[in-house]
């Protein structure tokens, strides 16, 4: 009994002191003059930590208000009335609050006087904007210092920009292009403060921004909108210096926007800088001895480069002491009312580059493993020109055409060579190999595209077609010389050499058109039928002459493939699209036949190949409140073996290492799942982002390895099953204080995938594994203090099935 009365009046007690600890905030609600009240005035009031109403009420006649039992802390106080500019203040609520005479003016005056800042971040549909005036930064800073503040941004030390967790592909400027697909011209070379708003979002293909409905092929962009004052004028940068002796850098960046209109230039003249090419330019500019013919993701076909010991693109573009010479033009306008819009770049690049590098590799094998010690020695230089224009045409309000062409020149010089020794685990040499590779290269690449697109009165209801053309030559002469020596038990066994002169000439054509038709479904649904015809045609000759009596006119047929090749393919589908205000989804597919003629002309035969490829795609956003979006979204899609994966023949740019094809490939099958989620807090400065995403393989293209007991290896493709690759990201930003000066974050991510291939025909699974966590604080005073301070580190495992007890583990920071 005394035990019950104990507890009741604890309680009552408790009761009593939370009652004492509740305060009441009351004011009065007028108009600007003072005149008259403003009765029955909306009065929310919520926590600023969270932005959870508290409470809500509503003034009496004479204008007053009052909110009773209201727990210590920071609030947001908002005020309205029809026709009236919102009232919103921060109050701090400590003991009882009487916030007097609250005076409202009118929305009309409010547009006179007074500045609204909008929210600094915000969703509106598929892009995520930011008001580029709320993330300060210092002045004279350039985009790419602006971009490092933006919450789900980052910038690594060559430009690449991550959004989002996914690498932004192409960068505008009021949603054009800026030099083509370089997006470090734009993020380094145009001033922050010129910046009205950043957007980042999923560029659809032309044919997809027209009809509505998604055809699964989108990049990862992002658009700076400039303000109005810097659309007119002068602005640039001029940049000179230098370092040791005869170290060089001198930059120059000049700009003249007059409205619609844009002209800029630039040059660069260095020999401390990297020389590579920027951003997968490499794809636009010469050749390579590996030239291989591969059906792309639609049902079209593509020209693929593969990269080896002759190919600058993939040995010395960032490699070694450079000097580069390039610069550019690039010009935008639009006029007659926007009917007339016209987007064109030239570029040049005159680069070299000489380097080293040297290599320690382990190769593990079910019985025993060895040591590759390799050095390799690089001169190589390339002259390059490209230029693109677009020319897009709005005949009326219904309908509109798109011009798209470009060219692209390249020559290259090559010399490469190599110093290599395999070492059992006891250090005894296996084999010893001297290399040597040049390569004198011309190629030029033409591609060009019109598309015409028609809206009729109907909804939804439209019509475009698309016809592109595509031309590609190269030609290329290099040398190999190659000398093997090998031990067994450390005794000289044998020697064998090479002395090869290699020529590479390839032609190719390429002829496409698509129709599409669209009709509205509904009010909020839109369906399409789309049907596409590929055609390509490629010559293709790859020989390799043996040195005899001094002369290099022995045709080695081994390493030797001269061939026509030409591919027709027929490709349908269909594709639906549902929008609402919340709720946004997609799905569709298609089929694609396609049968490939390759006539080998060495060997007097035809092969004839038929294929049957697979898309599917499906996606939906679902807009759970305001500033937050989830996610999915899924693909499917079958892939072809290219043509020197299915070629029987022997490619020997490196001996020791011999890749031989293989015709008796299928296809392989490809799903993707993807599910994120994202969410800003105004008040609190807090950003969101998180996904998780799984990728399994079936018939997927891996590689059979026999290594013999002198280390000499030969590779074939093969189909496994198994394969998978799944990970998450996230990132978490908050603003801290009553201004939101500092700020915190946070991001991780992890990632898990499972690779099967065949060693000396034993199965072999390798599982990798990394997972990484990122931490950052920062402070900006736009007169005072900016800081950033950022740290991430990662940890990996690497695990073989052969050899589970040779676990790899190694840390990045």
């Amino acid at each position: 009994m005394l035990h019950r009365l104990f507890l009741m009046l604890s309680l009552c007690l408790s009761i009593t002191l939370s009652a004492q600890q509740l305060i009441s905030i009351k004011g009065n609600v007028t108009d600007t003059s003072q005149s008259f009240a403003l009765n029955n005035a909306s009065i929310v009031l919520s926590r600023s930590t969270d932005s959870v109403i508290v409470a809500f009420v509503r003034a009496d006649a004479k204008g007053n208000f009052e909110i009773k039992q209201v727990p210590k802390g920071s609030y947001q106080l908002l005020i309205s009335y029809p026709r009236y500019a919102d009232y919103a203040d921060l109050v701090k609520v400590e003991a009882d609050v009487d916030l007097g005479i609250l005076n409202m003016i009118t929305k009309a005056v409010a547009l006179e006087t007074v500045i609204v800042r909008a929210s600094p971040i915000r969703m509106k549909g598929d892009t995520l904007s930011f008001l580029a005036d709320s993330f300060k930064v210092r002045e004279g800073d350039n985009v790419e210092e602006l971009l490092k503040r933006l919450p789900g941004l980052r910038v690594n030390s060559k430009g690449e920009i991550t959004a989002q967790g996914q690498q932004v592909r192409k960068v505008l400027v009021d949603g054009d292009e800026f030099f083509g697909d370089d997006p470090t011209l734009a993020t380094r070379n145009i001033r922050a403060d010129m910046v009205k708003e950043v957007q980042v979002f999923d560029k659809k293909s032309d044919q997809a921004t027209f009809t509505g409905v998604d055809d699964g092929e989108t990049e990862k962009t992002i658009n700076l909108k400039l303000k109005d004052e810097a659309k007119n004028g002068y602005f640039g940068k001029i940049a000179a210096g230098g370092g040791l002796k005869d170290n060089y850098k001198n930059e120059l960046m000049a700009n003249l926007f007059k409205g619609k209109r844009k002209i800029s230039a630039y040059g660069l003249m260095s020999n401390v800088d990297r020389a590579g090419l920027d951003w997968g330019d490499e794809k636009n500019y010469g050749g390579s001895m590996n030239v291989t013919t591969e059906m792309a993701e639609g049902g079209g076909i593509m020209i693929m480069q593969r990269g080896d010991e002759l190919d600058y693109n993939s040995n010395s573009r960032n490699e070694g002491l450079p000097r580069a010479f390039t610069g550019g033009v690039n010009f935008t306008d639009k006029w007659n009312e926007n009917k007339h819009s016209i987007n064109g770049s030239f570029r040049y690049r005159d680069i070299s580059a000489s380097g080293g590098s040297r290599t320690t590799s382990q190769f593990i094998l079910p019985d025993t493993q060895y040591f590759n010690n390799e050095t390799t020695n690089t001169e190589a230089s390339r002259v390059q020109s490209r230029l693109s224009l677009n020319y897009d045409l709005q005949i009326d309000s219904s309908q509109s055409i798109l011009i798209r062409a470009n060219s692209a020149f390249g020559k290259s010089q090559i010399h490469n060579t190599f110093e290599s020794e395999a070492l059992d685990p006891n250090g005894n040499p296996v084999n010893r190999s001297t290399r040597t590779t040049t390569n004198d290269e011309n190629s030029n690449a033409v591609n060009t595209s019109l598309l015409w697109r028609k809206k009729f009165e109907k909804r939804g209801r439209t019509l475009s077609a698309n016809l592109t053309y595509g031309y590609n030559k190269t030609v290329g002469e290099g040398f190999l010389d190659n000398v093997n020596t090998f031990f067994k038990g450390g005794v000289l066994f044998g020697r064998d050499t090479t002395d090869q002169l290699k020529t590479n000439n390839v032609l190719g054509n390429t002829y496409s058109t698509r129709l599409a038709v669209t009709e509205g479904i509904g009010k909020k649904g839109i369906i399409e039928w789309n049907y596409q015809y590929n055609r390509q045609t490629n010559e293709s000759e790859r020989l390799s002459f043996d040195k005899v009596n001094g002369n290099y006119d022995q045709l080695n047929k081994q390493f030797s493939n001269q061939f026509n090749f030409q591919s027709n393919t027929h490709n349908t589908g269909i594709g639906y699209r549902y929008s609402d205000r919340k709720l946004k989804a997609g799905l569709g597919g298609n089929i694609a036949f396609s049968d490939w003629q390759q006539d080998d002309l060495l060997k007097d035969t035809t092969r004839n190949i038929n294929f049957t490829n697979f898309l599917g795609r499906g996606n939906v956003s679902y807009t759970l409140k305001p500033q937050s979006n989830l996610d999915f979204n899924y693909n499917a899609r079958t892939q072809n073996p290219n043509i020197n994966q299915l070629q029987p023949i022997q490619d020997n740019l490196n001996p020791l290492f011999i890749v031989v094809g293989n015709p008796d490939l299928k296809l392989s099958f490809n799903q993707d799942f993807r599910l994120s989620y994202n969410e800003y807090k105004v008040l609190t400065s807090r950003n969101i982002y998180t996904s998780l995403f799984f990728n399994t393989i079936s018939n997927a293209f891996s590689q059979s390895e026999e290594v013999d007991s002198l280390g000499r290896r030969v590779s074939q493709t093969i189909n496994v099953n198994g394969n998978y690759n799944m990970g998450g990201y996230f990132y978490f930003s908050k603003g801290i204080g009553e201004k939101k000066n500092f700020y915190l974050n946070t991001n991780g991510n992890f990632n898990a995938n499972r690779f099967k291939n065949l060693v000396n025909g034993i199965d072999n699974i390798t599982n990798n594994n990394n997972v990484s966590l990122g931490f950052g604080i920062g402070y900006y005073n736009e007169k005072k203090l900016n800081f950033n301070i950022e740290f991430e580190a990662g940890y990996n495992t690497s695990k073989s099935s052969i050899r589970p007890d040779a676990t790899t583990r190694f840390w990045t920071m």
